[in-house]
């Protein structure tokens, strides 16, 4: 109900002196029945242009019930303009006055605050760029039954005509209510693209920044924005944008085994290039989470220094290693994983290879003990499918090397799993006929 937002009711007053709501319904500036289903006609508005036009003073409280208006009708681009003037004029006492505003968490959601809290950090991170599409696509609910219009057009329109002391007040608030507010209008909007400047890439708010990179530079396509003919590879090359690349190919569809979506691929990590470089392990380890392990090899193949080349397919080793040890079944997708593990030992160093080698002779080892499978009878397919797997691996990393030393860990597997059944035995079969 508007009558109940803040400075509505003096605004009112001073430019429509309508003192109270049976004068509102009244009005010729409004088109109402009812105070539920009100409307904001031309000629109000053009009272408001004029009022900030001539004004000569400061009025948060009016100028922020100007605002709420904005909801109620369809204003002329001359208010907009107005509205520019003002705050451009007015932005220290903004900055100032909008602490004043009295807490709000009592119009919100908590649940939902909760969920947008997560987008207010003080760095781009995966996690942020995850959040911001999550919240973007399936917007939580954040006010329980009134909106605020005022407070959130007001958010929107100083980061809109004074965004760099908006930021700075952004970022040293603890006013989390005011914060969750402008997010969630933020997101509203986001189907208009014009309604979100370009120039806030360089936003020092970083839900802010990423979204406008995320919007700018198509990085998630379930989105659907309009064709904004840029895209990742526009980016400039620096750590940060790093994130954008590889949440954009955690989020892309290939089909590997189809040579058309294979060529896109490597099409696009060509185009990816030039950030790989800023790529190093902490940022790999988090993207490992979430995209594809054949996407994650490509694109650290495609590095050019060796140093760190090396360094990062060990960390791609290490990861996969520890996924499939946890593999109590064979698969398609598993055996991809054992290939790519496999094209990773040839790029790890020598300590790794051999401890890999090691630790598969580890496990024969003391699968050969007696009894071993009845005593250890809960682990049995899960070994079996980890030396499996293993033993891709190696067949891939000799088989690169014109050696057929594989065929000393087939016969390993062969002997160890003599007389016993393991689930997928039809498939290890197909697997170890193909290992010659």
């Amino acid at each position: 109900m508007i009558t109940h937002e803040i400075g509505v009711s003096e605004m009112l007053k001073e430019i429509f002196c309508i003192n109270n709501d049976e004068d509102l319904i009244l009005s010729d500036d409004f088109e109402t029945e009812n105070l539920e289903f009100l409307k904001v006609k031309d000629s109000a508005y053009k009272k408001m242009i004029e009022y900030l036009k001539n004004s000569n003073s400061f009025s948060f409280d009016i100028f922020l019930a100007i605002n709420t208006t904005l909801a109620y009708g369809h204003h002329p681009s001359e208010l907009d303009l107005e509205i520019e003037k003002y705050i451009t004029k007015y932005i220290d006492n903004f900055i100032e006055e909008i602490g004043s505003i009295k807490d709000l968490n009592r119009y919100l959601n908590k649940e939902s605050v909760q969920n947008y809290e997560s987008v207010v950090v003080n760095k781009i991170s995966y996690d942020l760029i995850k959040n911001i599409i999550t919240l973007s696509l399936y917007h939580s609910r954040l006010y329980k039954d009134e909106h605020i219009y005022g407070v959130q057009n007001l958010l929107l329109n100083l980061s809109k005509y004074s965004h760099e002391k908006f930021s700075r007040w952004f970022l040293t608030t603890n006013r989390n209510d005011l914060k969750v507010i402008f997010i969630d209008a933020t997101l509203n909007f986001m189907g208009s693209v014009d309604s979100f400047s370009e120039s806030n890439i360089d936003s020092e708010i970083p839900f802010v920044r990423a979204f406008s990179k995320t919007i700018f530079y198509n990085i998630d396509r379930n989105l659907k924005l309009p064709n904004m003919q840029k895209y990742f590879y526009d980016l400039s090359s620096n750590e940060e944008n790093m994130y954008f690349v590889l949440y954009y190919f955690s989020n892309r569809v290939f089909d590997l085994k189809n040579q058309n979506s294979l060529n896109e691929l490597n099409d696009e990590i060509k185009k990816a290039s030039r950030y790989l470089n800023y790529l190093n392990e902490d940022i790999l380890k988090e993207f490992l989470r979430y995209i594809n392990i054949s996407v994650a090899y490509g694109l650290v193949d495609e590095i050019q220094d060796n140093n760190l080349k090396i360094e990062l397919f060990t960390v791609c080793f290490k990861n996969l290693e520890s996924k499939i040890e946890l593999e109590k079944f064979v698969s398609n997708h598993t055996i991809e994983e054992a290939n790519i593990l496999g094209n990773i030992l040839l790029n790890v160093d020598e300590t790794n290879v051999n401890d890999f080698f090691k630790q598969f002779n580890e496990f024969v080892k003391a699968m050969q003990e007696p009894y071993y499978v009845y005593r250890f009878h809960n682990q049995w397919d899960k070994q079996i499918s980890i030396l499996t797997h293993y033993l891709i691996a190696i067949f891939i990393y000799f088989s690169e090397k014109k050696d057929n030393k594989y065929l000393e860990y087939k016969d390993k597997l062969i002997e160890v799993k003599k007389n016993f059944i393991h689930t997928n035995d039809n498939y290890i079969e197909e697997i170890l006929k193909q290992i010659v």
